[in-house]
């Protein structure tokens, strides 16, 4: 089995700092005719501007912190398949991901073509967040409840 080149592996560490940062350049990564799956159907994107359409306001929302848990890749001539698995945090909610990512290398330029993303275990929300956020919640209710007249 082949090495990553250090092309490609400089290529993916610059796609996770644009994902990261939320930079609409980590479209640029993707082969036009890539077929990317979403996590929430079985059906993928029509397009990939179909998936820009779609995730590039997910994307430029915030930064995230990106963490690699495992990353494998197997070269094979001009392409590479990488499966990673991979733990995200944005606004403080700490979700998992696992991933199968097909590069390919066309004139010296690395480009995704597949791309298949699936959820594993339960984002998790620090607890004192979450019981702010459950007293913030009650307080509203409390007072529209005396804003309205309603008892609780």
């Amino acid at each position: 089995m082949k090495k990553i080149t250090p092309q490609l592996s400089a290529t993916i560490k610059a796609m996770d700092k644009a994902y990261s940062s939320g930079s609409p350049k980590f479209f640029d990564y993707f082969a036009t005719d890539a077929t990317i799956f979403r996590t929430d159907s079985a059906e993928p994107f029509a397009s990939v501007a179909e998936f820009r359409r779609y995730f590039e306001p997910l994307l430029t929302k915030g930064k995230r912190t990106l963490r690699v848990l495992s990353r494998s890749v197997q070269m094979m001539d001009h392409k590479a398949i990488i499966s990673q698995s991979l733990q995200i945090t944005q606004e403080d909610v700490t979700f998992n991901i696992r991933q199968s990512v097909v590069w390919s290398r066309e004139d010296s330029t690395w480009r995704v073509i597949h791309l298949h993303t699936a959820q594993f275990g339960v984002p998790h929300l620090p607890t004192t967040q979450t019981l702010s956020k459950i007293k913030v919640l009650n307080e509203r209710i409390a007072t529209v409840a005396a804003v309205v007249g309603v008892a609780q």
